[in-house]
């Protein structure tokens, strides 16, 4: 990073000496505290997002009062606290279901809690009509994403490190009167 400061010091030198005149210097000055700026104002967005309750906690709190006791909840992998809100597994059954569809497809727990962080590594196309429609529907979003002063900023399109701070969390919903064809719950 050092290395691509100098780089843009030497460009904005290059500038003001190639434009010595009031105006381009203005100009000059005015594209440094452009990109100054813009960098400054998305930093705070993210002290703001950290300074919040990480969506991991607030989703495992939502399931230990929202999610009724013996209920199954399926995951794709083992449930670590890097991916996925804590869970109670006194309380609550996990069942692995794999990164396969079928593998939910099969089981077909109560519940299925998925994060940002597993989405990105799974076929997710082939989950979407199975969690939008039959049988599971959205039973609830948790999102937390970095704004300052009401902007929110695109942190889809950032680093998975930005990412890591405060994935989003969706929790879909096995509906009761919905059982695929020939499917049994097990």
């Amino acid at each position: 990073m050092p290395f691509l400061a100098l780089i843009a010091a030497y460009f904005l030198a290059f500038l003001k000496q190639r434009f010595p005149s009031r105006q381009g210097s203005l100009a000059v000055t005015v594209l440094f505290l452009a990109s100054l700026g813009y960098t400054a104002f998305a930093s705070l967005g993210y002290i703001n997002l950290m300074a919040q309750e990480n969506t991991r906690m607030t989703a495992g709190r939502w399931i230990a009062t929202h999610i009724p006791e013996g209920s199954t909840l399926g995951t794709v992998n083992i449930p670590w606290s890097y991916q996925l809100p804590p869970f109670n597994d006194k309380r609550h059954k996990v069942v692995i279901v794999g990164e396969e569809v079928n593998g939910l497809r099969e089981k077909l727990p109560d519940y299925f809690v998925v994060s940002q962080l597993q989405w990105r590594e799974l076929d997710w196309q082939s989950y979407q009509p199975y969690l939008h429609g039959r049988p599971y529907r959205l039973g609830k979003g948790f999102r937390a994403d970095p704004n300052v002063f009401g902007i929110t900023f695109d942190r889809d399109s950032n680093y998975l490190d930005m990412i890591n701070i405060s994935p989003a969390i969706n929790i879909y919903k096995l509906s009761p009167e919905e059982n695929p064809p020939g499917q049994e719950k097990q």
